[in-house]
Parts: C-alpha cells; structure tokens; sequence
C-alpha cells in the first residue's frame, strides 16, 4: 500500500484540501511512474472526511465487461471473457452486501449486459435498470451530474458505463482534472455530500483485470 500527499485547491478558489491516497500500488504505479506495482485491491483518495451528517449518496461507477470488437460500436456485445470479469465484479458486490437503490446504465448493449448481470447476481430486478444516454461514452461530467441530482434522494446509485465518461465523471466528483485508470468491469464508490460536491472520497472497490 502506497500512501500519497497532495494540495488541491477546489474549483472556486476558495479553500485547499489536502488529499491522501491509499493506492494500490498498481494504480500508484500508473499514476505516478516511481512506483513499483503491487496486488492490494484498495484505492481511497478523499478530499474531506465525510460524516454520516454530511454524506448524500454512494455513486457507484462501474465500466462495461470487455467487448467484442468485430461488431458496430453500438451493438458491441461482451465476449466470455468480458462476461466472466463483469460477473466477477457482481459476486464482489454480493458479498460485500451492496445493495443499488438505482442501477443506470448506457444504452449501449456491452453497458446493458454488464448491468443486468449486477441486477441478477444482487436480485436487483432487471425491469427497473434505467437506460439513457447521459452515460454514453463522450457523455461528459456535467451533463451524467445533472442526471445523476434527479436521484440524489437515493443513498446508493450504481451507473455502468464507458469510456471515457466514467473515468472523466469519477474526476469531476473529487475536483481534478486529470483521470485515472479504468479497466473493464472496474467498479469504484464515491461518496459525496452533494451534486455536485463540495467533498468527496473516491474509493477502488474491485478490479478483475
């Protein structure tokens, strides 16, 4: 485990923040180069300690299984492979008892087969997945943010998506500018105090690649 420490200054100008980073060192390795990699499966970066007074809702980011290329981009289904990984990731959050309010997901059939296959493993039905194209791949943080507050009475969100909106949205919610690795079927948490936030943690919850 590599811990990290940062200054920030949030969009506004108006205070700093120190970061930690509790990196997996595969992921410390990707974003800073020094680092060695290493196989713990935990990431936590976190703006401002968030109390249950203060947090809103989990947002769950999850990014489709690995697909078939040979097919059109829309139509691109997942491969075995792709399907193994995203079912890997939805037995994690079984047995962590994860439990969705709300699952969203693109439109695009990869994206939709990945959430159904959550919805089956937690018993989370099928005809309640929302489908809309705010979580398109080029969707960008603004537009999946202003989506997202229509359901900001729910305590805990699921969105399965692509990139590169999912790694630019997960940004956009701890207030950088630059984006982090996303792999197939990678599923992170971010807690939040608003939509969008003033503070939040971002947390790697599972990666099966």
């Amino acid at each position: 485990m590599v811990i990290i420490g940062l200054w920030i200054t949030d969009h506004g100008l108006r205070s700093s923040y120190r970061i930690s980073l509790n990196l997996n060192p595969q992921l410390a390795s990707a974003w800073f180069p020094c680092f060695p990699p290493c196989q713990t499966p935990t990431s936590l970066l976190t703006l401002s300690p968030l109390t249950p007074d203060t947090l809103l809702m989990y947002i769950y980011l999850m990014r489709h299984g690995t697909a078939d290329t040979s097919y059109t981009e829309s139509e691109s289904s997942l491969t075995a492979s792709g399907r193994a990984g995203a079912e890997e990731t939805a037995e994690y959050i079984k047995s962590e008892g994860i439990q969705f309010d709300v699952i969203i997901s693109s439109p695009k059939l990869r994206a939709t087969q990945t959430a159904e296959i959550v919805a089956k493993t937690i018993d989370y039905p099928r005809a309640r997945i929302i489908k809309t194209d705010t979580l398109k791949p080029n969707a960008t943080p603004t537009e999946i943010m202003r989506f997202l507050s229509n359901h900001a009475h729910k305590q805990a969100v699921l969105c399965v998506g692509h990139l590169p909106s999912m790694p630019r949205l997960a940004a956009a919610l701890i207030g950088i500018s630059s984006t982090h690795p996303f792999p197939n079927a990678t599923l992170y948490r971010v807690e939040v105090d608003a939509i969008p936030p003033a503070d939040a943690n971002l947390l790697l919850l599972y990666s099966p690649e």
